[in-house]
């Protein structure tokens, strides 16, 4: 399912929703709502944060020992994951 799609769901559920709410919002319209804006956000914004927050993470591990140089990898497949994610059409 694309994010379109999930998009276009939720606001069906939030139409269909309002036909049988006379007073006030339902918290299931509320959490499609949310789900729609967390749909429409910038994820390349966040992604890039957490990039940065990697590179960040690896500061204190700079010496060779083979204890830094193990974290360093892992971070670095770490990154490498995110960076996969941001090519994804999905994100």
């Amino acid at each position: 399912m694309t994010k379109e799609e999930a998009t276009n769901v939720l606001k069906e559920i939030i139409d269909e929703s309002w036909i049988f709410l006379d007073i006030e919002k339902a918290p299931t319209i509320d959490a499609c709502e949310m789900a729609i804006s967390a749909l429409s956000e910038n994820k390349a914004e966040w992604i890039d944060d957490v990039k940065s927050e990697i590179d960040k993470a690896q500061e204190p591990y700079i010496t060779n020992t083979a204890y830094d140089e193990g974290v360093r990898f892992g971070l670095m497949l770490a990154y490498q994951i995110v960076d996969r994610c941001k090519e994804s059409e999905d994100i």
